[in-house]
């Protein structure tokens, strides 16, 4: 079976076609009685067919011809049977002529049999012809066949494109995975409550007398003074105390042990299933060749090759991506949900909280300190540990 021998599973085809697993299932044992109409099986097909880069048309064929097939043995079949069914034959007497001197009253009963008999072949004649589809109706189930067929297609695979970093790209949930720096809290700012306006409770005015009303003298509000802004200069020197500040916090510490090991029981299983085929082929010699896949989860994912840039994303549940290049430095924030291969070699890696700063090759590990990046989250900037120290030297011992 072409989706055996290419290493996929039935869970990893309904994935791509957003097909049932067990309606592929039944798909794959010819169970036809257990699947939908004619038209939603061949919409499960040609979308079957298309994940596995097979010819839609061919496998149609195919389908059409299995079904030719099992409705030939159904018929066949079924004549088997009518030619052991013994045949029934309906004779009816003839009624012997009478003799002129019988009396009327006994052939009234066997006419009444007659027009009995002639009422019942009228009625299943009736019956049949409503039972038997017109040709009007054919054509309307054709038609819809084809449009439920048209509009069973698979969605399109999604590609991830790492993103380039660049100063201006803010950064998302760095402050909950990357321990080293922290980011100061605004403080809240103190709520003055106005002074309430004084008012002045009128006095009535006597109707019958002359008396001048009295006019109440208002009280002053009292302002308030403002407190004068800070300048951008000094402002500009408490942000540079700051991340001076959060740069000395920064506690570089060796690799003591190795980043990872070699996987041996169901290491070319892992392979198969997991690393395409085009992938296995495509290895480049004298190179680190890293194919990594989220296989029950999603994981934050920031890595460097050679001289490129730092990209950093989110590498989704079922994505998977290729990094090739001489020196490769990486840090996931959930490394148990995927699988890493190194030049198709599947990698034993050990975490206790699922964080993990990989170096490639391992052997190249002392050039680096832990943390591998350091993040900026005010500024929304990164940079190596290595490109830190060299910037400031005398940092580490």
């Amino acid at each position: 079976m072409e989706r055996e021998n290419r290493g996929l599973s039935l869970k990893v085809i309904s994935q791509h076609t957003k097909i049932s697993v067990t309606m592929l299932q039944h798909l794959e044992d010819e169970n036809f009685d257990m699947l939908p109409n004619k038209a939603y099986v061949k919409g499960f097909i040609k979308s079957v067919s298309k994940a596995l880069g097979l010819s839609e048309s061919v496998a149609l064929e195919i389908y059409d011809e299995t079904l030719r097939r099992r409705e030939g043995r159904t018929q066949n079949s079924k004549e088997k049977k009518k030619e052991k069914a013994p045949e029934h034959h309906v004779s009816a007497e003839v009624p012997k002529p009478k003799a002129e001197g019988d009396s009327d009253a006994e052939s009234e009963p066997v006419f009444k049999m007659g027009l009995v008999a002639l009422a019942a072949l009228v009625i299943i004649g009736f019956v049949v012809v409503l039972n038997t589809p017109s040709d009007k109706e054919a054509k309307k189930e054709e038609e819809n066949a084809a449009v439920v067929e048209a509009t069973v297609t698979p969605e399109p695979t999604m590609t991830i494109t790492p993103k380039t970093l660049t100063a201006d790209t803010p950064l998302r949930n760095e402050s909950m995975i990357a321990a080293n720096t922290t980011e100061d809290e605004p403080k809240d700012t103190e709520e003055v409550e106005p002074t309430p306006l004084a008012t002045a409770t009128a006095t009535p005015v006597p109707t019958k007398t002359a008396t001048p009303v009295p006019t109440a003298t208002p009280t002053p509000v009292p302002t308030k003074t403002p407190t004068p802004e800070p300048t951008k200069a000094a402002e500009k020197q408490v942000e540079k105390k700051e991340d001076k500040k959060a740069e000395e916090e920064v506690e570089f510490r060796k690799f003591t042990r190795d980043l990872y090991g070699y996987e041996t029981e169901g290491a070319t299983e892992a392979l198969n299933q997991y690393v395409p085929k085009s992938y296995q082929v495509s290895v480049i010699e004298g190179k680190q060749n890293v194919f990594i896949k989220a296989i029950s989860g999603d994981t934050w994912l920031t890595y460097k090759a050679d001289s490129d840039p730092i990209k950093k994303f989110i590498l989704k549940e079922g994505r998977h991506l290729i990094i090739r290049g001489d020196e490769i430095i990486a840090f996931l924030g959930n490394v148990k949900v995927t699988k890493i291969f190194l030049n198709n070699k599947l990698l034993d890696i050990e975490s206790r909280s699922g964080v993990k700063s990989l170096v490639f090759p391992q052997e190249k590990k002392d050039s680096y300190r832990l943390p591998l990046f350091i993040y900026n989250n005010k500024k929304g900037t990164v940079m190596t540990s290595k490109e830190y120290m060299e910037e400031n030297p005398g940092t580490v011992d």
